[in-house]
């Protein structure tokens, strides 16, 4: 038997080595600029979710796409601009008397109240955290900005940004590639859609149910009981916490007992009757795989990366589901997977 050709190994290991360099060159991209390709993917989440929204207006009114996207745009910039102007001023005080009341107690476990300081020291106190103030906020103008206008590109055209991606394959690969891109789109829809409705009524019950015990800052830890709801276990437990603590550091105000009771209430109206309404719209997702997604995409990115894990964990999802399940090791998978 004759040995391997002795011209064929050089070429081989070249062919290795430049997959290699090409792999590391496409890991070192990724990484460094991780936080802006997060942030196309969220204006990618914020088309997907105008172009869903349009897609049932123009169903149930018979009108174009286009006057149906221009509709629940304006409806949903309206919604916003009324939300901000009702809310807003609420929800910043109390944040600020809970950060107040947070301060406090840290002071008072560490056995020293906060000393005055003089004139030079509080502007020296004060110019840090105002400029960093200033650039987290203009940070944030600028994310919002791009992913507004990103969304609303794709949401105005979805078929031909989908089908000029498509085009980027082989044509044998064409196929598989669109039916990729249905399912992830399909499965985003539904979890934001099953997201939605979580976060709107654990927010809802949490302040209302604070506010009518007489808690202490309702609107911020509903707001909080709402964002942090997609965290399954430890986000409501996170802020059933913090409602009990500033429940104790409050003095004439309902007793932390009395917190306990109605926060566990109100999360057994959203496991037994809640959520079994949006389980047909929910993408089903191991817990500890969630918590690690969130985790893992927020040490890396911030908070962009925290808002955008769960989506990125039901893309990767679809992709392990398809092409590695399915088409690699060829087991069978069900329809609705």
């Amino acid at each position: 038997m004759s040995g391997p050709d002795p011209d064929e190994q050089p070429r081989w290991h070249q062919g290795s080595a430049l997959r290699l360099v090409l792999a590391l060159a496409a890991l070192a991209f990724v990484s460094y600029a991780l936080r802006v390709l997060l942030v196309l993917f969220a204006g990618v989440l914020l088309g997907v979710f105008l172009d869903a929204l349009s897609s049932a207006v123009a169903r149930w009114t018979r009108v174009g796409r286009g006057a149906a996207l221009t509709g629940v745009v304006a409806l949903l910039l309206a919604a916003g601009a009324g939300a901000v102007a009702l809310a807003t001023p609420s929800i910043l005080e109390q944040g600020s008397r809970m950060l107040e009341e947070v301060a406090r107690v840290l002071h008072r476990v560490r056995g020293a109240e906060p000393q005055p300081a003089g004139v030079v020291g509080q502007i020296g106190e004060a110019a840090g955290p105002l400029l960093r103030s200033a650039t987290a906020a203009l940070d944030l103008v600028g994310i919002l900005v791009v992913v507004g206008f990103l969304g609303l590109y794709l949401a105005a055209r979805p078929d031909d940004y989908a089908s000029g991606l498509v085009r980027l394959f082989p044509p044998r690969h064409r196929d598989r590639a669109r039916e990729v891109l249905h399912r992830c789109a399909r499965d985003l829809r539904r979890w934001m859609l099953g997201a939605g409705v979580a976060m709107v009524s654990a927010g809802v019950l949490t302040a209302v149910g604070l506010w009518l015990l007489g808690a202490p800052f309702p609107l911020a830890l509903g707001l909080l009981a709402g964002v942090v709801e997609l965290i399954p276990n430890v986000g409501p437990t996170a802020a059933a916490v913090l409602a009990v603590l500033f429940t104790l550091a409050q003095e004439g105000g309902p007793r932390w007992w009395q917190v306990v009771v109605a926060l566990v209430v109100i999360q057994t109206v959203q496991s037994y009757a809640i959520q079994p309404l949006t389980q047909r719209l929910l993408v089903e997702l191991p817990p500890a795989l969630t918590i690690g997604a969130v985790v893992l995409f927020g040490w890396l990115a911030g908070p962009i990366g925290v808002a955008v894990g769960i989506p990125l964990l039901i893309v990767g999802r679809v992709l392990v589901t398809l092409l590695y399940w399915r088409d690699a090791l060829g087991e069978r998978v069900q329809p609705s997977t």
